[in-house]
């Protein structure tokens, strides 16, 4: 069922007249929670295969994904004009790495930094989330 809201969602959002209908709407917007869910899905359904296949990536290949990723999500306006596929996937991007970061906090033994560990970071997180809750109602009035 996720996967057909997700691909019903991912044609909304290239088939839209405008950036608006794209960005706004929500069965565009859909995919990111179907996308979540998947996730969650798999760690729930599937646990001891998440927890083996991060049990093996090492320190090393960890940062370099994160690098990889990061680089790529900075420069991807300049690889959507230069790589003609990207711009079917340039949207993906930020979903791959943070769902990536999000298991690979929880589940990882290589981890070279836990962000749970800072204590500022968990109260920030506590008060950020309140602001993102109400993000798209305050954005609307303006």
């Amino acid at each position: 069922f996720l996967v057909v809201l997700i691909i019903v969602s991912e044609l909304f959002f290239m088939k839209a007249p405008t950036w608006e209908v794209a960005y706004f709407h929500l069965f565009s917007n859909f995919r990111f929670l179907a996308y979540g869910g998947l996730v969650a899905y798999l760690c729930f359904f599937n646990k001891d295969l998440v927890i083996s296949t991060f049990k093996r990536i090492n320190r090393f290949s960890l940062v370099l994904i994160y690098l990889v990723c990061i680089l790529m999500i900075f420069f991807q306006k300049y690889l959507n004009l230069n790589i003609p596929f990207f711009k079917y996937v340039y949207h993906l991007l930020p979903f791959l790495f943070f769902a990536f970061v999000i298991l690979e906090q929880n589940y990882s033994t290589h981890s070279f930094f836990k962000m749970g560990r800072l204590k500022w970071l968990i109260g920030l997180g506590k008060i950020s989330y309140g602001i993102y809750l109400i993000h798209m109602i305050v954005l609307m009035l303006k």
